[in-house]
């Protein structure tokens, strides 16, 4: 093959994996929560996951004002619990230290799984920034977390959240780690969390707006974030 032809081909790949990421937000790879290959997902249509970019300009970070991810315990002395967050150490979007998901205890959590290639994540990130926002202003022992999922464009993913209002932090899921272990076929999803590390709930599908947020908060976490 000439360089040309390569060079064409790589292209032409490119184009077709970003296509494959703007046209929706269900699994990237044609597979399900399990890793079981969906019905009529041909081989041709399992996406591999990549980076092009290893992390967000520091421009960027500084117009996001992210806050620095949170400090977690290490499975040593937090052993993952049943029903609870995997053992997985995941590398921190913004600033802060990688996070383990498994040694997050002692707060009541949302977790939201997104990315900047999805629609529906683009409508949603500001209800969660309204949500955390509010929150935060009330003294709430309630944390945010987002995970961004099969992220191809760090940069332009921290820019999402920068004009979505987003401050709370995100850690990247760049090989679908989780997938299993928090039953997502793709971004958007919600997992509410216990301060004890158990999953409560899974939100399958975009939160419409700020009002369905709250109301499944106080369903699942039980506590009231005010409007």
């Amino acid at each position: 093959m000439t360089v040309r032809l390569a060079r064409t081909a790589a292209t032409a790949a490119a184009v077709l994996l970003t296509a494959g990421l703007l046209a929706g937000c269900g699994t990237q790879d044609g597979t399900d929560a399990a890793g079981q290959r969906l019905a009529g997902a041909t081989q041709s249509e399992q996406l591999t996951p990549v980076s092009g970019e290893p992390v967000p300009s520091a421009a960027t970070l500084a117009r996001a004002r992210l806050e620095p991810c949170p400090a977690s315990a290490t499975s040593a002395t937090s052993p993952p619990v049943s029903g609870g967050l995997p053992d997985l150490t995941l590398p921190c979007l913004g600033g802060g230290p990688a996070v383990n998901l498994a040694g997050l205890r002692g707060t009541p959590m949302v977790l939201t799984l997104w990315a900047q290639y999805c629609g529906p994540c683009r409508d949603e990130l500001p209800v969660f920034a309204q949500a955390a926002k509010a929150a935060q202003h009330a003294g709430m022992s309630l944390r945010f977390l987002g995970i961004d999922l099969l992220e191809p464009r760090p940069d332009a993913a921290v820019a999402l959240l920068a004009d979505s209002g987003v401050h709370f932090p995100s850690v990247r899921d760049d090989s679908g780690a989780t997938r299993a272990s928090l039953k997502w076929i793709g971004p958007p999803t919600t997992v509410f969390v216990r301060a004890d590390g158990t999953v409560a709930w899974t939100q399958i599908g975009q939160i419409p707006d700020a009002a369905t947020l709250r109301g499944l908060i106080r369903t699942h976490r039980g506590v009231a974030v005010p409007a």
